[in-house]
């Protein structure tokens, strides 16, 4: 068993990660769905998976999900309109495949989000 939060943390994100970069290429490219539009969904989805492992795995909050939901979703719609920002920012003026774009918006995103979950988020409750 994982101890230790931010490894928790990066085993939860690694798998929400997969979700949704996975998601995203079969949308794009079996599909033909625009890149952003795929992302822009697979995020949506990976927003329900990270929210149960982060309450109940990696920050094991007892607080109701009524009250961590709405700031967790706060802190997710900041990312939604980050994200896909600086990923079209890194496709189409930097000329990076798309997937690169996406992998690299996710790693900054990783660390920042990890701070705001850990002194915001699930704060009051943190075991």
């Amino acid at each position: 068993m994982i101890k230790h939060k931010f490894f928790k943390y990066f085993f939860g994100g690694f798998l929400t990660f997969g979700v949704n970069l996975s998601l995203t290429f079969v949308l794009t490219e079996f599909f033909n769905i625009f890149y952003l539009h795929s992302y822009i969904f697979s995020f949506s989805v990976s927003v329900g998976i990270g929210f149960f492992l982060n309450q109940y795995y990696v920050f094991v909050t007892n607080e109701s999900e009524r009250f961590t939901f709405p700031k967790y979703f706060s802190t997710v719609l900041f990312f939604l309109i980050i994200n896909p920002g600086l990923i079209f920012l890194l496709t189409s003026f930097f000329q990076m495949y798309y997937i690169s774009s996406v992998i690299l918006t996710t790693l900054i995103a990783f660390t920042l989000k990890y701070i705001i979950y850990d002194s915001f988020v699930f704060k009051n409750d943190t075991i």
